[in-house]
């Protein structure tokens, strides 16, 4: 990759070589935690804030980008605002937010660095003008996918403040199932159809994916919340997650 962005001279994309780098330290300090340890959890927590630095950073790009596109062609007058200062200052804050997390996940810095990133991550959203894309799934979905990632914010801020109300790992479940899970197969399904010539426009298998992979979302954030009916929702959950990706292999 570093060859990639050197010979190609697109220096836009160390940002995006540093955190790959970084993701794969926490590969690699994984199993190194394990074998000290016989758990992984610091290492987890690297991983996943990493994974939800990517989003931050390429969904930044790509959400807004492709929303304006889609916007502009049928004459739509609110149109995604550009990145700009505000959007550094979120990133900044989010980033702050998700190093205190990987150190002090307990810790009430994170649980109120958590709840800053959490509105700024929803203004920013708001910006992109996601609600007036809603009659393509093909750009909608990446707006519900982005929009874990403050919700997972806000989760993780509860279950800091009130543990009583949800479990430490609320957050780690709407970022992983959600934001990865969503943003995933949002981006994958646009570029098949956009690298292989078909309309940019999403068919029914296509919907049917979206459909189960959200569920998945919400069922597995739910479950946290009550644990009477953990098992079951959980159960859902994982039926829904597996269709989600049989139906994109379909």
């Amino acid at each position: 990759m570093a060859r990639e962005v050197v010979v190609g001279r697109n220096w836009r994309n160390v940002k995006l070589l540093i955190l790959v780098a970084i993701l794969a330290a926490a590969d690699i300090g994984f199993h190194v935690e394990v074998w000290n340890t016989g758990d992984s959890i610091t290492a987890s927590r690297v991983g996943v804030a990493t994974l939800i630095g990517l989003i931050m950073l390429i969904g930044g790009r790509i959400v807004p980008s492709f929303t304006h596109t889609w916007l502009l062609r049928r004459g739509g007058e609110h149109l995604p605002v550009s990145f700009n200062r505000f959007d550094f200052v979120v990133l900044l804050v989010s980033a702050i937010a998700l190093v205190t997390w990987i150190f002090a996940p307990d810790s009430d810095a994170t649980g109120v660095s958590f709840l800053f990133a959490a509105i700024l991550q929803t203004v920013r959203l708001w910006r992109w003008a996601g609600p007036y894309a809603w009659r393509e799934p093909l750009v909608l979905v990446l707006h519900l996918g982005y929009a874990f990632v403050p919700l997972g914010f806000l989760l993780g801020a509860i279950s800091i403040f009130d543990p009583h109300t949800l479990a430490g790992t609320a957050a780690m479940h709407a970022w992983t199932v959600g934001a990865i899970g969503i943003m995933t197969l949002a981006v994958m399904t646009r570029a098949t159809r956009g690298h292989t010539g078909r309309e940019l426009t999403a068919s029914a298998l296509t919907i049917a994916t979206y459909t189960a992979v959200i569920t998945s979302s919400v069922l597995r954030v739910i479950a946290g919340a009550l644990p009477q009916a953990y098992g079951s929702l959980l159960d859902f959950a994982g039926i829904a997650w597996i269709a989600a990706f049989c139906l994109f292999l379909l």
